[in-house]
């Protein structure tokens, strides 16, 4: 039971900081372009890189399990790499809010109750790309596969090691924790340091 417990969390804050660390990548190489700053944002960004990747390699590779370690393993590396590079005062209170938000996120992680729909096709679908690639032609066994999401395909990139399918509300999660981080940093940040 702890060994499940202990394994759930760790891929959590990995699936979390994977996505952040691909956001904080983004951002850096476009650093003339001054996107933004603000962890919300950036976090949005990985999120939004992540479903755009998850689009394109689904037409030539099935999200499995390796291929989903490697992609998280990666955002990671980015993830610590941007996280001890950054030195500023003002970013580290935004990271203090950044571990705030997802450590009261983690107890939705456990209470989270999937979409009604789930059971109906959303874990379908977003199984079935963790098998197979190339979806085309699916609508015409089941009504909820001719609405591809993006969701689902994010999903499938959340098919991971030990803790299988059990991940698949994370996207849930990293929109809720990212888009709450942007208001309370628009709130405090800008509130007491301008």
């Amino acid at each position: 039971m702890f060994i499940n417990f202990f394994t759930y969390i760790f891929f959590y804050l990995l699936i979390i900081s994977s996505s952040m660390g691909y956001g904080l990548a983004i951002t850096s190489v476009s650093e003339k372009f001054k996107i933004t700053n603000n962890l919300g944002y950036i976090g949005l960004i990985g999120v939004l890189f992540l479903i755009i990747y998850a689009y394109v390699s689904s037409l030539f590779i099935s999200h499995g399990q390796i291929h989903n370690s490697v992609i998280l393993v990666i955002g990671v590396i980015f993830f610590i790499k941007s996280y001890f590079s950054n030195s500023k005062k003002e970013k580290k209170e935004e990271w203090r809010y950044f571990f705030f938000v997802f450590f009261i996120l983690l107890i939705a992680a456990f209470i989270f109750k999937t979409h009604d729909d789930f059971k109906y096709y959303h874990f379908s679908y977003s199984y079935y790309l963790t098998e197979n690639p190339l979806i085309f032609g699916m609508g015409n066994y089941d009504l909820g596969y001719r609405t591809p999401s993006s969701i689902f395909y994010l999903n499938s990139l959340f098919y991971l090691p030990f803790v299988k399918y059990f991940m698949f509300h994370m996207p849930a999660i990293l929109i809720m924790g990212f888009s709450n981080l942007i208001l309370i940093i628009k709130f405090f940040i800008n509130m007491f340091f301008y």
